[in-house]
C-alpha cells in the first residue's frame, strides 16, 4: 500500500483517502507529561491489520531522529497486543506502568545501532 503524509504526520492514500496519523507530542501537564516527546498514532479501522503501520513507523522515527529527537515515548494500553508488539518490533523498551498503560522508551543511539546492524 502506498501512503504519502500531509502535515508531516497525516497518512492518505495516493487516491486522497485518509488511513490515520502518526505524531510526537509534549505534554506539559497531566499523568502523560513526560519529558520526551511521546509518539501517538491511529490507523483507521478500515486500514487496521494490513501492515500500514508497521511500514511507515520505521520511516517516521528515522525522520524524527534525523530532526533532532533523541528518545522518543510511547504509552499503550497492556490490552493493545497490537500496538505493543508494533513497538517491540521497531525497538522500543518497556520500561514501567503508568496506570493501565505500558511505558515503551525508544533510545535513538540504540535504535541507530539496530538498524545499522540489519542493513549488513
Amino acid at each position: 500500500m502506498e501512503i504519502k503524509y500531509k502535515n508531516n504526520r497525516d497518512l492518505y492514500l495516493k487516491s486522497g483517502e485518509y488511513v490515520g496519523y502518526i505524531r510526537l507530542v509534549i505534554y506539559e501537564t497531566g499523568t502523560l507529561a513526560l519529558e520526551h516527546p511521546q509518539l501517538e498514532y491511529e490507523i483507521e479501522e478500515k486500514y487496521r491489520n494490513q501492515g500500514v503501520m508497521s511500514q511507515e513507523l520505521p520511516k517516521y522515527l528515522q525522520f524524527a531522529f534525523d530532526n533532532g529527537e533523541k528518545i522518543i515515548v510511547a504509552l499503550c494500553k497492556e490490552s493493545n497486543l497490537t500496538s505493543k508488539r508494533l513497538l517491540e518490533k521497531n525497538s522500543f523498551l518497556n520500561t514501567g506502568k503508568i496506570e493501565d498503560k505500558i511505558i515503551f522508551v525508544l533510545f535513538q543511539k540504540f535504535y541507530k545501532e539496530l538498524t545499522n546492524n540489519t542493513k549488513e
